[in-house]
């Protein structure tokens, strides 16, 4: 059997409250895996940060999907996951969380894109060190929710759509 393929390993859009459906990551917020695949660059899920909000600053959520789609019968194992890239501009962060539903729990549903997940440890994993550590082995059609959230803070210098960061998912499988 060959070793997981990375194409396998894949993000997906929560469905909020369009689920099976959802495309759009404003729609993000929780619930059920939606159909819709997304690449690693968080910065596709949250929309540009207007002028008032880097004025006054904004704590923004979204809830993705990290889905093994592997028929490797070891499944993934050792997974983590952390921000590789952090966010371009001054003034912004990104911080990840594993939702306490757990291994093919679904997520809660928050009200909106600024109410934060009930019990959700965010971290801001930016090392291999600290990176967040996924639920193993991860069989074939086992995901595990995850929780971003962009921090804005006041006088941030960057009201860009080109601001992102981009998150890595690691682990390892055997033949």
């Amino acid at each position: 059997m060959p070793l997981i393929e990375d194409q396998n390993l894949c993000l997906y859009l929560s469905g909020g409250l369009a689920v099976p459906d959802n495309r759009y990551a404003y729609n993000s917020l929780g619930g059920a895996r939606s159909v819709a695949q997304m690449g690693n660059q968080p910065g596709c899920l949250f929309p540009p940060i207007t002028s008032l909000q880097a004025t006054g600053g904004i704590t923004q959520y979204r809830c993705v999907y990290f889905r093994n789609d592997d028929a490797n019968p070891n499944g993934l194992l050792d997974g983590m996951l952390s921000v590789a890239v952090p966010t371009i501009s001054a003034g912004t962060e990104l911080a990840l969380g594993l939702a306490p539903e757990g291994l093919n729990g679904v997520a809660q549903l928050i009200a909106d894109e600024e109410t934060a997940p009930a019990n959700v440890a965010f971290s801001q994993p930016y090392s291999k060190d600290d990176s967040l550590t996924l639920p193993t082995p991860m069989q074939e059609g086992d995901q595990v929710a995850v929780w971003v959230k962009r921090i804005v803070s006041p006088g941030a210098s960057c009201f860009s759509d080109i601001d992102y960061g981009t998150l890595l998912f690691t682990g390892r499988s055997v033949e």
